[in-house]
Order: structure tokens, then sequence, then C-alpha cells
């Protein structure tokens, strides 16, 4: 399989290295490790190397698996391409060598055999001090829902020191099972079904949690994160009664209105994260609450047309009544110039609430800010898609570009590295470690 090396010209830059394994994409930042990363004695060091990283910061990093991608990539960052053979260490067997058939276009790359079987999450893991075989499993099952249903909120948690990553998997692996089960459109569950089976999951979960442990596949790394980090169980009981409204609301008539749905369906998620992030400040919770608002309503933008065909619309109805826009207008799916406006003062709301979270960031420990900065710009830079995409709500759904978090995550990338380097991870098995 082929790999490519963007090589920086001078020694401020970190090297990148793409390319493709037999389970999937590679990509890890690798020196020489110039200003701001520290003196190393070897010419190169493939820095935070582990096969639980690599699949998806790959499929992040790596435009594609021609040279004149990897260039690309080495234009934006102001420095070259050039083949080289790079010497690296794996996770499980230490030294080995990237360094046969080099050519003007790249490197061949073989991986040990032992890593490509590895769950990715494994030296998360181990790093976490999980080392029950079933709590290891959950933990697995919730990285798994985080990776398949939130690709910019995983590419984020990746820039987390690797021990906590699991703990944010948990906490997302939880809200997305519950999510699924409201808001699948092949469900052939009745609403009525779908709240029972949410009442009874929900009951068994906060029993779980005053008992301390769960046999359920999910839960039981929820309850050990819960536990690890002292994270308040009111956060947890008004997020299952938003995933509760989503069954009997349909609209919202003012924003006060939906705040408490929002609450429960975004605040509480970062609420829920900042323990795990370790706090400087109280305050750093208050901000959290606007983000985490901010990026739902981001959504809610985005999905108009998606919504609709679930019956609800997130939009409060007042809102849209100041530029003349009823319910009926936006069953018409059509983009008038009043739904336009609408929308425009939507996207005005995130982001004041995005500014107003900004110096939350610098209230979390080092190691976790660069990982929230990235969610941030990457998060709310849905309104920006929606803006390019010129309001087709009804008819395109806005994403951010391959191309943006390329420019958002490579940078992040590189100060997440000095961050660690400089201050550590923090509490990488929680505040009240469990031995699990």
């Amino acid at each position: 399989m082929s790999l490519s090396v963007v090589r920086p010209s001078g020694g401020n830059c970190a090297t990148v290295i793409v390319g493709r394994f037999e389970t999937g994409w590679a990509g890890a930042s690798v020196g020489p490790l110039g200003t701001g990363f520290g003196e190393v004695d070897a010419d190169w060091l493939l820095v935070d190397v582990g096969y639980a990283e690599v699949e998806t910061a790959g499929d992040v990093l790596a435009l594609g698996p021609q040279p004149a991608s990897v260039a690309t990539i080495a234009a934006r960052h102001t420095i070259e391409a050039t083949a080289v053979a790079v010497r690296s260490r794996c996770a499980r067997r230490g030294p080995f060598l990237f360094s046969t058939d080099v050519s003007s276009h790249g490197a061949r790359a073989k991986a040990c055999s032992q890593c490509k079987d590895l769950p990715m999450s494994t030296r998360e893991l181990d790093l976490a001090g999980v080392t029950n075989p079933a709590m290891r499993e959950s933990y697995e099952r919730c990285r798994q829902l985080n990776a398949d249903h939130g690709k910019t909120y995983y590419l984020a948690t990746l820039l987390l020191p690797a021990a906590k990553r699991p703990y944010v998997h948990a906490l997302y692996g939880f809200a997305r099972y519950a999510d699924e089960i409201v808001d699948d459109l092949a469900s052939t569950l009745t609403e009525s079904q779908k709240a029972e089976w949410l009442d009874s999951w929900a009951d068994k979960f906060f029993i779980d949690l005053q008992r301390g442990h769960s046999d359920d596949p999910v839960c039981m790394a929820v309850v050990d994160t819960v536990l690890r980090w002292n994270i308040p169980i009111e956060y947890f009981e008004a997020f299952i009664h938003s995933m509760k409204m989503d069954l009997t609301v349909t609209h919202y008539q003012t924003y006060d209105d939906l705040y408490e749905y929002v609450y429960g369906s975004a605040a509480v998620i970062g609420l829920q994260m900042v323990p795990i992030l370790e706090p400087t400040s109280p305050e750093a919770f208050e901000r959290a609450k606007d983000l985490g608002v901010a990026f739902q309503l981001a959504n809610f933008v985005r999905d108009v047309g998606e919504d609709l065909e679930r019956g609800r619309v997130y939009l409060p109805l007042d809102d849209l009544a100041q530029f003349n826009v009823s319910r009926d207008d936006l069953e018409r799916r059509i983009l008038t110039p009043d739904v336009r406006a609408a929308l425009e003062f939507q996207i005005a709301r995130v982001r004041q609430l995005e500014e107003h979270s900004r110096p939350g960031i610098a209230m979390l420990h080092p190691s976790s800010q660069p990982c929230i900065e990235a969610a941030r710009i990457l998060y709310c830079g849905i309104v920006d898609a929606v803006e390019d995409i010129d309001y087709q709500v009804f008819t395109e759904r806005a994403t951010v570009s391959k191309g943006r978090r390329i420019a958002v995550a490579l940078p992040a990338l590189g100060r997440a590295i000095v961050a660690r380097q400089r201050y550590g991870a923090g509490h990488a098995q929680g505040l009240f470690p469990t031995g699990s």
C-alpha cells in the first residue's frame, strides 16, 4: 500500500505522513520536531503512534492516495512534499521501517500483522485503566456509535489525550443510542412504543447509576464514566426528558419553549463533558452550555427539511412570525426571501452563542483546549456551509468540507501534541478511578 510524506522545508512545522494500510487510512504527525515541539535526538519520530488513532485520523488527514493530493496539503501549510524513508515505531512491537520501494512520489509501507487486528481503542483503554473485558467491549461499542454517527464530533475527540477519549465516546454513545430509537425513520415502533421502551431503558440506567454498575452493553461504560468523573445524574435526567419531548412535541412557540428541549438535548452534553475536560473555573460550565446550544441550533438550521419529514419544526414559531413565515410556509419547502431572512436570524443567534462560549475554552485543561476549539470551529461552521449553499436547506444538506476539516484538524493536532508535552494529559483514569 502506498505511503506519501509531506516534509517541512523548515523546522517550525510538523510533517504529516499519510497512507493506506490494509485496514484503512493511516496518518500521524511526525518530526523532525522543531519550534514548539521540543528537541529530539532522532531525525524522525512518529508522534502519538498507536493503531487506536490510525484509521479515522487518516481519513481526515489524507486528501487521497495520489501524490498531487498530498502536495495540496503541502501547499496549504507552506511545506514541500518529498519521498523519504521514515523510521517509526509500532505501538505493539517496537521499531519498524517505512522504507522499501522509495520513489519520487512516496514509499511503500507494511503494517505489523499483530497491530492490524487490534480494536482501534485498545491503547486508549489501556491508558484509561479499563481492564475488565466486558467493560472494554462496552467502551468499544460506544466508540463505534460515535464513529458511525458523529464524524465531526469523532474527529474532534481524537484531539484529546488518548486516555480521555473512551469517556467521551461513552457519553456520546449513550446520547446517540437513545436518539436513534426516537428518530429512526425506519423503525416500526409507534410513538407510544418508543416512549415505553425509552422509559424502561432509562429507568434501568438510573437504577444502575445508583448501584454503580450496569450490565447493559452501552450503559456499562457510561456508568463507569459517571463514577470516574463524578458527573451529576441530573444531566442525564434532563437528556431523557428532552428525548421524550421529541415523541410528543412537534413545534415550539417561543425560544424559551425551545430552550427547555435544547437544554436537555445539547446543553447537558457539554455539561457532562466538562469534568472530563478538567475545568480551571466554574464559569466553564456556563460557557459549555452556550456552546452545546450553539451546536444544536446550527443543526436545526441545517436540518429544516429533514425535521419536516419527521413532522417537527425546531425553529420557534414566534421567530418565524417576525419574518411573516409560518409552519405552512416551511412545509411548502420553497426558499422565499422571508424564509431566507428567518434562517439568517437563526444563524446570527448561533454565532452569538458561539462567541459567548469562546472564553470558556481557555478555562479547560490545556490538553483539552485544542479538541473543543476544533469542535467549535467545525460544528458551528455548519451555518457557514448553509450560507455556502445559499440557504437551500429544503433540497441540499450543508456539510463542512473535507478540506475545511483538514485545515482545522492539522493545526489543532500540533497544538494538542504541544499541550500534552508541556502540561500532561490530566487525570487519565478519572478523578475517582474505578479499577474496572
